[in-house]
């Protein structure tokens, strides 16, 4: 009998914090400093700084990407490389179409060369024009379409190497 009673008395304590706990007010979970808060916040930076963390990951290839390109169009430039070799270059840095950041222009098809040489013929216009005179860019430019054309007279299309 005794042990049925403590039993009884223990399951009424329990119903009545039980009670008790329920009809407390949930909003003290959501004021300011509370624990939720605080873990909000944390997941919040957290969040802002893996954002963060990525953006400079992508800046930083979309910079080294960049710097490629005016090297190989300096290259091109010089005449040390030929112009289907620099469109490959391209090309390949490009294989993620999220790659891509010229608003102006579409990203061109994998396996449009022709599209691929112009776009490195206006890079190497542009990334050089600043150390030549405007007569010595235009003949740039020409050498180039020279160039194009020559490619364009091959029995098929344009190719890319892979």
């Amino acid at each position: 009998m005794n042990l049925i009673s403590r039993i009884l008395r223990n399951f009424i304590l329990l119903t009545v914090l039980l009670l008790i706990l329920t009809s407390l007010s949930a909003n003290w979970l959501h004021e300011r400093g509370s624990p939720s808060d605080w873990l909000n916040d944390c997941l919040l930076f957290l969040e802002a700084q893996r954002k963060a963390d990525q953006l400079e990951r992508e800046t930083e290839i979309t910079l080294n990407r960049t710097c490629v390109k005016a090297k190989v169009a300096e290259t091109l430039a010089k005449g040390e490389m030929k112009l289907i070799d620099a469109a490959t270059v391209f090309r390949c840095l490009h294989e993620d179409p999220r790659s891509w950041h010229d608003l102006n222009r579409p990203l061109p098809d994998s396996k449009d060369a022709e599209a691929w040489c112009r776009e490195v013929i206006e890079w190497a216009e542009r990334c050089t024009q600043p150390n030549r005179s405007p007569s010595e860019s235009e003949g740039l430019r020409q050498r180039l379409e020279t160039e194009l054309r020559g490619l364009r007279k091959r029995p098929h299309s344009v190719p890319l190497s892979e």
